[in-house]
């Protein structure tokens, strides 16, 4: 008799043990699923970010610049140059959200937002860029909100780029480098 109760016990331990087994094996398979759906939408993300890329070229600085002191100036082909700066960023920001909404990471996702928004669309183009392009797009809408409120905020002057490189600039100054001009 004690065997059998033996047995039963043994029997009821090994159950519990695929049991457990099992739902490793789910949680495991639930795991990589998630892992794979990240790397699904980075290579996904890489790709619309190298197309965009391609199109800036060697002038996408002159162009950037261009658009900071003359944005009305703008040929078509150098507001295109623009959207795939911008857009380049934008996508950089979607994919941190996706990581994020998945789990990978928490909050960086707005890091890069308060700290990239300001310089790529804290601008007359860039403003306006994301006025025609902000709601009427396919980004998450939590993304598209904080993004908008980010450039809201006051704290950012009209031109953040320009106000930032002339703080640059007047901050060589009072070390008494040398500049551009000098």
């Amino acid at each position: 008799m004690d065997k059998l109760k033996i047995d039963g016990w043994l029997q009821l331990a090994a159950n519990v043990g695929i049991l457990a087994g099992l739902v490793f094996v789910y949680l495991q398979l639930e795991q990589n699923n998630e892992i794979l759906k990240a790397e699904m939408l980075r290579s996904e993300s890489q790709a619309s970010i190298q197309m965009e890329q391609s199109l800036i070229g060697e002038n996408g600085a002159q162009v950037w610049a261009k658009a900071l002191q003359n944005p009305t100036d703008l040929t078509l082909a150098e507001q295109r140059i623009l959207e795939a700066i911008i857009w380049s960023n934008v996508e950089n920001w979607r994919h941190s959200y996706h990581l994020a909404t998945a789990g990978f990471i928490e909050k960086e996702w707005q890091a890069r937002i308060d700290t990239d928004a300001p310089y790529f669309l804290g601008n007359p183009y860039g403003r306006a860029w994301w006025q025609q392009f902000g709601g009427n797009n396919n980004l998450p809408v939590e993304l598209r909100d904080y993004i908008s409120e980010t450039l809201a905020q006051p704290r950012w002057p009209h031109n953040f780029p320009i106000d930032y490189h002339a703080r640059i600039i007047a901050t060589l100054h009072q070390a008494g480098e040398p500049t551009q001009g000098d």
